[in-house]
């Protein structure tokens, strides 16, 4: 169901208990019409402390029970959106293992996908910090400036480095003078990965003349050999290929960086959560009573 023009959304929230569970109507945006659907995850305020909950849109319409709606904070783009077929299937848990919405959500959906939603705190640009003699403690410096030097900090890690207390007193501080600002972000996605990747920090010709012996530096590993042939042939590669492909290790990079013949960037990669296209997969065999549950399954949602 594509929006256009509904202005409300029917949302379920992730984490709450089953005795509160239900769905709460909230205003949209007239940015995030266009975006909003059926199946995409929000974050929306909630309680009397307004506190940042992850929910799910599970209705659209024109005409709220309430008024004076709270609206959708913001919408979760990095997150996949569930599909009719997906939205019936949690449906029908809910209603036939007495579950909440949520939970049914998250028995479907890889934990790690949804993520983990985190406090980050940022400076406020072009705004000049608070000074020693104003006022503020030196605990209240140290997280400011904790926090100017990294370009911003999650909670949890000024809680672990300052403790809660002072960490809690420190940031809402900041917060009501307008030295920091405070964002709501999901955490990294099961998906989500970093690894080395090496590429040659000479230029191709002296790479040459090191592995042709003509260069003032000797090489004697021909591991090492190996990794420079391979990244003149193939600059940017990530240290598994190259581990995979020669046989080599940590140690060989190591030796490498410290010679300066070589550098390294951390690449995003992606793990395959479902394969790839053409690939072989086992077959799943259900036994009779998993066979049974499945057909039962679909039947009901087929029917509804």
């Amino acid at each position: 169901m594509e929006n256009t023009a509904f202005e409300y959304a029917g949302v379920y929230l992730l984490d709450v208990p089953y005795c509160i569970d239900g769905i709460y109507d909230y205003f949209i945006p007239l940015e995030m019409r266009p975006d909003i659907d059926e199946g995409v995850f929000v974050t929306v305020p909630f309680g009397r402390g307004n506190r940042k909950q992850m929910g799910i849109v599970r209705r659209l319409h024109h005409h709220p029970d309430y008024e004076d709606l709270k609206t959708i904070s913001t919408i979760c783009t990095d997150r996949p959106k569930l599909s009719g077929e997906m939205l019936a299937l949690c449906d029908f848990m809910k209603e036939q293992w007495l579950c909440s919405f949520g939970e049914a959500v998250r028995s479907v959906v890889p934990s790690g996908v949804l993520g983990k939603m985190e406090q980050f705190y940022y400076p406020v640009p072009d705004k000049n910090g608070p000074g020693s003699t104003s006022g503020y403690t030196a605990t209240d410096l140290f997280v400011y400036n904790s926090i100017m030097e990294s370009g911003g900090k999650t909670f949890e890690s000024l809680k672990a480095k300052y403790g809660a207390g002072a960490a809690t007193e420190a940031v809402e501080k900041l917060l009501s003078k307008g030295f920091i600002q405070k964002k709501l972000l999901t955490g990294k996605t099961i998906n989500e990965l970093f690894e080395d990747c090496f590429y040659l920090d000479i230029s191709p010709d002296e790479c040459r003349e090191i592995l042709d012996g003509k260069a003032k530096l000797k090489l004697r590993s021909e591991k090492h050999k190996m990794i420079l042939e391979e990244l003149l042939r193939e600059d940017g590669l990530e240290a598994g290929i190259l581990k995979e492909r020669l046989e080599v290790g940590q140690p060989q990079f190591k030796a490498l960086l410290e010679k300066g013949l070589i550098r390294s960037e951390k690449r995003r990669v992606w793990r395959r959560s479902y394969g790839t296209e053409g690939e072989n997969r086992t077959e799943i065999l259900l036994n009779e009573e998993q066979s049974d549950a499945f057909k039962r399954i679909k039947r009901k949602i087929t029917e509804d």
